[in-house]
């Protein structure tokens, strides 16, 4: 049993705040919000206070982050839209094409991803990915070689 506490808060919340805020900001892309966000999932924490064990913390916050962050965009104060000048170039650099493969991956529905995400750029394993947002983990691959069809079309139609 882990109890959240005014002694150990501070070391879970440095431990998963960069996930936390990198989960809500993949989805509601405004990084004011995701710190909003953000800061809503330590507080929901606090209140909570009990969990299993670590790995049921971080599922947890994993979840939250996505719920909320999901809620925002879909309240009426968030805008679907995106300028077209603040959409990157296409370039030949590497980081610049990681960046923009990035931003495609943020771009992907809803639940492509999420689980990309989760699996590429948090390294977390199918098993968990599948437990904590709560499918098998066949649906968890499909998704992803859903998500990576999507990708290698962007890809191609941006060249």
């Amino acid at each position: 049993m882990l109890i959240i506490t005014s002694d150990n808060f501070p070391q879970y919340y440095r431990e998963h705040i960069q996930m936390v805020y990198r989960i809500a900001l993949g989805i509601v892309r405004i990084p004011e919000e995701a710190e909003d966000i953000a800061a809503d999932c330590f507080t929901a924490m606090i209140n909570k206070t009990t969990f299993n064990d670590e790995n049921h913390l971080k599922a947890w916050l994993i979840v939250t982050a996505e719920h909320k962050a999901l809620n925002v965009v879909k309240s009426a104060r968030m805008k679907r839209t995106v300028p077209l000048d603040s959409l990157p170039e296409r370039s030949s650099n590497s980081n610049e094409f990681k960046q923009e493969l990035r931003e495609m991956v943020l771009g992907l529905p809803d639940k492509l991803k999420t689980v990309t995400y989760l699996y590429y750029y948090e390294d977390i394993p199918v098993c968990d990915i599948a437990m904590t947002i709560g499918i098998s983990e066949n649906n968890v691959y499909r998704r992803l070689a859903q998500a990576r069809k999507l990708l290698k079309l962007a890809v191609k139609e941006g060249e």
